[in-house]
């Protein structure tokens, strides 16, 4: 019996106590602790790290019985625990028997059977301790990292203060803001200042959401311009064409500084829209224009919370829009060489658009003039509808799928063909001579479609992606995708609230993201040993995985705006 442990009860185990036999001491011929018990199951005890052994644990492969089912067999490192009734023996390694109250693990008593319990029945009072010592910061610490990720949103939470306010506040504001936190932020960065990075942290991103205001801020006044009060007409109106959109029996085009008659020059939009019904001559971009028309001005929401028209019109500079009740006339052409970039893009974008349709007849021509040049006028109604109902609209838009696949063939093909001579290939990074014709003919691609919210994102995701081939570094990855966002941001801080914006971005992060997370599992499994490469009919099945797999992940992410904006399942 060993001292203070009282009397000796039965143990719950069906080994009877017997004898310890250690052949592993330390030099002085001591335990070098106090051994902990642990009953993993009945019939098995354990001794875990701060005992004899460090986490003797117990596993299969080395814990075995002897036929007659008295001795038990413990394995660690070359050591051996051995209890039975033939264990009286000295061990081989000159090791002496001990008492039982020695090893309580194996002998359990009063004092120890409160403690034979299960690992994971913890009590509440152990977790206390922990979150006493709990400190948010640490978790802020903890990413470093990805810091860089939050920028384009704490700029996006900036922009939505603004957007979300019911007054205009000073343009003062904002830069006020920003001022008030540099110099804090500078001061935190230095070697002496106090806070360390949690708060210079905290600092950037407060910095990064007054930048997001003002840079809202600031694009609503310059893009001011005067609107339209009341309906007009019918009257007069002039201007210069600087867009031309084709429907089925009409046309869309564009005025610029339209001249209205009743109304003086100073009090006129900056831009008016005009649908030009019926039979009217062919008119280009740069051309002047006149024509009987009544105008309105832009129609707000048709319902709480609906589609911002007013909205849309006024980051535009569109500040008329009407139709036209007579047939127009063409009062003069501009000058070819002085309209470029933008009425020579337009120009170009009109001729594309009708070359196409004259080559292909009916809605296969149209569908196949808006994916060159953006242009979706020309589908018919039914076929539109048609699309929507089937998910398949999302295809028109200009967007990384056609930007991708441009970039693509343009690489690819370059390469293709600078690899045919040798010299030139074995002499020259031709790679890279490829990844930069791609790039300008990714950005003349954009240029001819538009360069929507969509496009933009697209092409500077591409663009980046391909920049990162010119400077041998990782090309797709979450971190490109917060730059795009941010540098859109910063040019049109509006298309945050645009359903494109919020549906293109989501899609993007939420497919990387979770193709990331899979590559990072597949990587751990296939670096274990004996790992086989998977078959053919393998890969094809993953192939066919990961399509279905990247249609829930991009309808799921996108699904939350969808129905707000649309009003439509994404699923059905």
């Amino acid at each position: 019996m060993g001292p203070g442990l009282g009397q000796r009860q039965t143990p719950r185990h069906p080994y009877p106590p017997g004898p310890f036999h250690a052949g592993d001491l330390d030099h002085e011929g001591e335990f070098p602790g106090r051994a902990s018990p642990v009953q993993r199951r009945q019939g098995c005890s354990d001794l875990q790290g701060e005992g004899v052994f460090p986490r003797l644990r117990r596993r299969p492969d080395r814990l075995r019985r002897a036929a007659d089912g008295r001795n038990l067999h413990r394995r660690h490192q070359g050591r051996s625990l051995e209890r039975g009734r033939d264990s009286n023996r000295a061990p081989a390694s000159g090791g002496f028997p001990l008492p039982d109250s020695r090893i309580p693990g194996f002998i359990p008593g009063p004092l120890f059977q409160a403690r034979q319990t299960r690992p994971h029945h913890r009590s509440l009072a152990m977790f206390i301790p922990r979150l006493a010592r709990f400190r948010p910061v640490d978790l802020l610490l903890a990413e470093r990292d990805r810091w860089v990720l939050w920028l384009p949103v704490m700029f996006a939470s900036g922009i939505g203060i603004y957007f979300g306010l019911s007054f205009e506040p000073p343009l003062w504001l904002g830069l006020a803001g920003v001022a008030a936190i540099l110099p804090a932020a500078f001061v935190v960065r230095k070697p002496g200042g106090q806070g360390g990075g949690a708060l210079l942290a905290v600092l950037v991103m407060a910095g990064m959401m007054m930048a997001g205001f003002t840079a809202a801020q600031w694009r609503t006044a310059a893009v001011a311009a005067p609107v339209l009060i009341e309906r007009i007409g019918p009257t007069t109106v002039s201007g210069r064409v600087i867009e031309v959109e084709t429907f089925p029996g009409s046309r869309r085009v564009t005025l610029e500084r339209p001249r209205i008659s009743g109304l003086r020059p100073d009090r006129g939009p900056q831009k008016a829209r005009l649908k030009l019904r019926g039979k009217q001559p062919a008119v280009s971009p740069g051309q002047w224009l006149r024509v009987r028309a009544i105008l309105t001005p832009p129609s707000p929401p048709a319902q709480p919370g609906g589609f911002d028209f007013q909205r849309h019109s006024y980051f535009r500079q569109l500040g008329a829009y009407g139709f036209s009740i007579g047939t127009a006339e063409i009062i003069g052409g501009g000058k070819q060489g002085l309209d470029f970039p933008a009425l020579g893009l337009a120009r170009v974008r009109q001729a594309v658009t009708a070359r196409v349709l004259a080559a292909v007849d009916g809605p296969s021509g149209a569908v196949a003039a808006a994916l060159m040049t953006g242009e979706r006028g020309s589908i018919p109604s039914a076929l539109m509808d048609s699309m929507r109902d089937s998910g398949l609209a999302h295809l028109l838009a200009i967007s990384g799928l056609h930007i991708g696949l441009m970039a693509a063939i343009l690489f690819v093909g370059l390469r293709g063909l600078m690899a045919l001579s040798a010299p030139l290939a074995l002499h020259f990074p031709i790679k890279k001579w490829a990844a930069a014709a791609a790039i300008a003919g990714a950005f003349a691609y954009a240029l001819i479609a538009g360069a929507t919210v969509p496009t933009q994102r697209a092409f500077l995701m591409v663009g980046l992606v391909l920049l990162a081939v010119l400077v041998d570094r990782k090309g797709l990855s979450v971190r490109l995708v917060a730059w795009a966002a941010l540098v859109i941001l910063v040019l049109r801080p509006e298309s945050l609230l645009g359903a494109s914006f919020q549906m293109s971005f989501a899609a993007v992060i939420a497919l990387i993201a979770a193709y990331e997370w899979i590559s990072e599992r597949r990587r751990a499994r296939t670096g274990q040993a004996g790992r086989q490469p998977p078959s053919s009919a393998r890969k094809a099945g993953y192939y066919l995985a990961g399509v279905a797999l990247t249609t829930v992940i991009a309808g799921a992410a996108t699904a939350p705006f969808a129905i707000y904006h649309f009003k439509r399942r994404v699923f059905r």
